[in-house]
């Protein structure tokens, strides 16, 4: 026979004050009550169809779940609340007494809590639960939080846990999203709003299928670090790194397969015009050897790669893009483009001008590009690059990857957490706050609002706004 009643949690965990410096904010209750029903719950949790059983036991002794009442929770810019549960379950037949807490997860990665701590006591084979209501402020940073629920004996003994997410959404600008990874990030590739995947340091890998708002790891056999990621839809992609790695995936990074690069030089970017057309550049940096440049070239989807240039006494080469099959630009250290127009048969150095390093390259047509490298340096072409013309940035930080959705509306970002932002094809750059100091390694828009970058100290940075405030 099934029963309900009524039992009173009891504060545990000091509730601490909030301030203007506190993020997340809960209402204040000093006794929360329990529906509760006489059942025997299953004692196996299940979470997203898999099977979980977390914290310091195999099965748990109490399992708990935590789950907003009308998701997504979106918070607007100035303030809410929203209403959400908290089940907990007594998989025991004895009555057990136990913690009940929950943490926040800021946009920035740190943890912040406990929000609210009980003490319950539970009747074994006993389940109860409890709707609760989580105020965000006006004044907490913008971007995607985690709430997490344990069940144990705090802090450290945890039995169960469960979680769900929430965004705060922005006025403008950008904002930090949790990459849950300390790695460095050194390139970032969406195919649109929701799917994208960011590589770098330690063979670090990462996808998200909602904008950036989870990003979860994806293995690699190789123990690498990957400099550069392109996919040309959901499915297919290529990472290329160090030592002359290349890895391609057909199922979005469930598997990464090693393809066979023919090199031994770290790779340092990639470009596919299709499932089967791409390039690969990068080259030796000068120590014990000469310094030497490479490009590499598939037509079978990385099959087979074949060695279009190397050459010795040059640096590496680290960025390359193509608009089509035929007409493509490389750029590297020493000032060097290098053009193609018949696939990289042939490639032709174009005069830039500088001989600093130019670390990113981004063509709108087969007119219209821009380049970027050290010291703030940004060079535009209008006519495939027959002429290189700086322009002023403003800044003296070195810029690494620069990224256009048309042929006047752009994005550069660099150290110091530099973001610049062009809406006249360069002819004034207009700093944007990033929202970090961290350097900056890679940017991506899929459109004039959507974008992304990324750098050291696992940095992620996001906006829906095109930056602007």
């Amino acid at each position: 026979m099934k029963r309900t009643a009524c039992i009173l949690l009891c504060t545990l965990l000091y509730l601490p004050a909030f301030t203007v410096m506190v993020s997340v904010q809960a209402t204040r209750i000093n006794h929360i009550s329990l529906k509760l029903t006489e059942t025997m719950v299953n004692l196996e949790t299940t979470i997203d169809g898999e099977s979980r059983a977390s914290g310091l036991v195999s099965t748990p002794l109490v399992t708990i779940l935590v789950v907003p009442i009308s998701p997504p929770v979106r918070i607007p810019p100035s303030g809410s609340s929203f209403d959400y549960s908290i089940t907990v379950a007594n998989n025991e037949i004895v009555p057990l007494t136990f913690h009940v807490w929950t943490v926040a997860t800021l946009p920035n990665g740190k943890p912040y809590g406990p929000v609210i701590g009980v003490q319950v006591s539970l009747p074994g084979g006993w389940s109860g639960s409890s709707d609760l209501a989580l105020n965000v402020p006006d004044f907490a940073p913008q971007g995607n939080y985690t709430y997490h629920g344990y069940v144990g004996i705090y802090p450290d003994n945890i039995w169960d846990s469960d979680h769900f997410t929430f965004e705060k959404l922005s006025s403008g600008g950008w904002f930090a999203q949790n990459s849950e990874t300390s790695a460095v990030l050194t390139d970032v590739y969406f195919t649109d709003a929701e799917n994208g995947w960011a590589v770098g340091s330690v063979r670090t890998i990462l996808h998200t299928k909602n904008g950036g708002n989870n990003w979860y790891p994806q293995t690699s056999e190789k123990f690498s670090t990957f400099y550069g990621v392109y996919f040309t839809d959901v499915n297919t992609g290529w990472t290329v790194g160090s030592l002359g790695v290349i890895i391609h995936t057909e199922d979005g990074g469930s598997s990464w397969i090693t393809q066979n690069s023919g090199s031994s030089h770290t790779l340092q970017d990639v470009h596919f015009i299709d499932d089967n057309t791409g390039w690969a550049v990068g080259g030796r940096e000068p120590s014990f050897q000469p310094p030497r440049r490479v490009i590499l070239h598939t037509t079978d989807g990385g099959i087979n790669w074949n060695t279009q240039l190397s050459e010795s006494n040059f640096l590496p080469l680290y960025s390359v893009c193509f608009i089509d099959a035929n007409r493509g630009w490389a750029v590297g250290g020493m000032g060097a483009i290098l053009h193609t127009s018949d696939g990289g048969a042939h490639w032709d150095p174009q005069a830039s001008g500088t001989s600093t390093q130019l670390e990113s390259v981004h063509f709108a047509d087969d007119n219209v590009g821009w380049v970027v490298g050290r010291d703030g340096t940004i060079l535009h072409t209008i006519d495939g690059g027959s002429f290189w013309s700086p322009q002023v940035s403003g800044t003296s930080v070195w810029l690494k990857s620069v990224c256009f959705v048309d042929d006047h509306t752009g994005w550069t970002v660099g150290g110091d957490g530099v973001v610049l932002h062009t809406t006249n094809a360069g002819d004034t750059w207009i700093a944007q706050t990033s929202s970090t100091t961290n350097a900056l390694f890679s940017v991506h828009f899929i459109d004039d609002k959507t974008g992304w970058a990324v750098g050291i100290d696992s940095e992620i940075i996001h906006t829906t706004t095109g930056g602007i405030t």
